[in-house]
């Protein structure tokens, strides 16, 4: 899996488009992690306090369990449209395919959640959380004028974060 997404980054790399994803990976050279996001979970808490200070409503919302419930198809859905990947499922060619097969062979071919605590399921998050994003945007008409930010994580509701 490791080797799929470094061998494959430059292609992988494009499918992180959102302007509203706090969490986009970054490659760290040196720490304990590899990769870690933009921002920290406590620098986006604080910049979400900040943007709204001023506002009437502050609107929060938490996928419980995100890394668990994740549906390993989803990922060449998300990177494809879901009709070109139903209709080229064997086509390996498609990166979104194969990041789909790589999840399952690390979960014994389980196709519900993706494993926890691996840098490599931080950018399957993302890349789903980024396109998220761009369904958010499209179908909400009204979001002119609002501020919006997102943060993808793996720490379960209530857990402390660093």
């Amino acid at each position: 899996m490791s080797k799929y997404i470094c061998d494959n980054y430059t292609a992988i790399e494009t499918y992180y488009k959102s302007d509203i994803s706090a969490s986009l990976p970054v490659f760290t050279p040196r720490g304990a992690r590899s990769i870690k996001t933009i921002l920290t979970y406590g620098d986006f808490r604080r910049s979400g306090a900040l943007n709204s200070f001023a506002k009437i409503y502050e609107i929060k919302t938490d996928i419980a369990k995100y890394y668990n419930t994740i549906y390993t198809h989803i990922i060449p859905w998300v990177l494809h449209t879901k009709k070109t990947a139903k209709q080229n499922r064997n086509d390996y060619t498609l990166i979104g395919n194969n990041l789909d097969k790589l999840i399952r062979n690390c979960q014994s071919g389980q196709t519900i959640g993706i494993p926890v605590g691996p840098d490599t399921s931080l950018l399957i998050a993302e890349l789903i959380g980024c396109w998220i994003d761009k369904e958010l945007i499209t179908r909400i008409d009204n979001l002119v004028g609002h501020r919006y930010s997102r943060f993808t994580d793996n720490v379960a509701a209530g857990a402390p974060r660093t």
